[in-house]
Order: structure tokens, then sequence, then C-alpha cells
């Protein structure tokens, strides 16, 4: 049964880049590439494995979803780098819910994929 993972930042945080919020550099170095990506995040319990989903939330907006690809431990940084394919991010419409961190539960990632938009690119083999 593949699990949700949620990706939250804050748009009042500076992105790592120091130019502009981190709602900026996630829509322009996260949710708009092509190819091979992905996110670090921390989290404590089961790590994710390829086909579960990570959802990216800015403030309570639910922006996109995207099927993992590959996960790699940080054992430097800590926590798990989320891989996944740029094209294959899906947009989401009219989600919101107060900012979450780490896993969601199945009936709510459930729930929240009956919002999604159809894929960018015909490729797309996202959630």
């Amino acid at each position: 049964m593949r699990r949700h993972f949620i990706y939250p930042v804050s748009s009042f945080v500076p992105s790592p880049t120091g130019r502009g919020s981190m709602e900026e550099w996630l829509e322009g170095y996260k949710l708009q590439v092509a190819g091979e990506t992905y996110v670090r995040m921390m989290y404590d319990g089961i790590p994710p494995i390829p086909g579960d989903i990570l959802w990216f939330q800015v403030d309570e907006r639910v922006l996109a979803c995207v099927s993992v690809q590959a996960v790699q431990e940080d054992q430097i940084n800590g926590g798990y780098e989320f891989w996944y394919i740029g094209e294959d991010v899906q947009r989401v419409r009219g989600v919101r819910c107060p900012p979450q961190k780490g896993a969601l539960t199945a009936l709510l990632g459930d729930q929240w994929l009956l919002c999604v938009d159809r894929p960018r690119h015909a490729h797309a083999g996202g959630p």
C-alpha cells in the first residue's frame, strides 16, 4: 500500500539560494524542473519507498504531488532525499489544510488524489 508524505514550506522563510522566498524556490526549482530532482526532508518514521506519494505544501495550500522514484538516506545531514521526475509533478486544486509534516494518513492522501489535475506532460507517470 502506498503511503503519503508531505513536504511543507513557509512562504515567509527565505530560499536556500538567498533570493526570494521558499515558495518561489519551490515553484522555480522543484515543481517546474525537467528530469530527476529531489527534496531533502527530516523524517523519523518508517522510510518512504518508491511508489509512495510526495505532496508539496506552502503554508496552508497543497500545491502538487508526485510519485517518489527513489529514496536515499542523507547520513551527513540526517533525513532522506525524496527523488522524483520533474515532469511527473501534478498540480492540485482546492486542497487546504493546516501545515503538516512527515507522513499523512492513507485516507487523507487518497482524498487529496481526487483533486489532482491532469499531468503537465504526456510522459507523466505520476500518482
